[in-house]
């Protein structure tokens, strides 16, 4: 049924997500949602005769709704959460105390302090937020191993 929705905002050259009856549509100003918020109505209800739940409806920005159970953000705990995820999994990766322990020293890390961190028997997660991984793992490695900052990514793109 909603087909015929997604071919109009498609013809309006509208972005916009769909799941079942749930719909986002993104437009670049609260006067912009307004209109749309309203044509919309107006043609879910006069021409595909469904009823619109306006106490479910808002015009709002991205970070503030919920679509499906997630959010948008506009500053990321998310990038750093994520470089964590990459130092876990590379530590992970050098299973072997010797391989971490050479690994280390090889970016950077005084010999004791890398068989001292070898030789933990913490978690992969907890070492991937210890100094030592942060100060051989720095921001601008992970970013030469190719991960472009989500944070960056967005400022490019505004």
């Amino acid at each position: 049924m909603l087909d015929e929705l997604d071919k109009e905002l498609e013809r309006r050259g509208h972005k916009f997500c769909r799941y079942a009856d749930d719909q986002n549509i993104y437009v670049k100003s609260k006067r912009a949602g307004e209109r749309v918020m309203k044509s919309i109505t107006q043609f879910l209800e006069g021409e595909l005769k469904l009823k619109v739940n306006l106490a479910k409806s808002a015009v709002d920005r991205p970070w503030k709704r919920k679509f499906l159970g997630f959010t948008f953000y506009r500053k990321s705990a998310l990038d750093e959460w994520i470089r964590r995820r990459i130092r876990m999994c590379i530590w992970k990766q050098w299973r072997k105390i010797q391989t971490r322990h050479d690994n280390l020293v090889q970016l950077g890390i005084e010999n004791s302090k890398a068989w001292e961190f070898a030789n933990t028997r913490k978690g992969y997660w907890r070492i991937a937020g210890s100094l030592i991984l942060n100060q051989a793992f720095t921001n601008e490695r992970i970013a030469k191993l190719g991960f472009k900052s989500l944070t960056k990514r967005y400022a490019l793109a505004r």
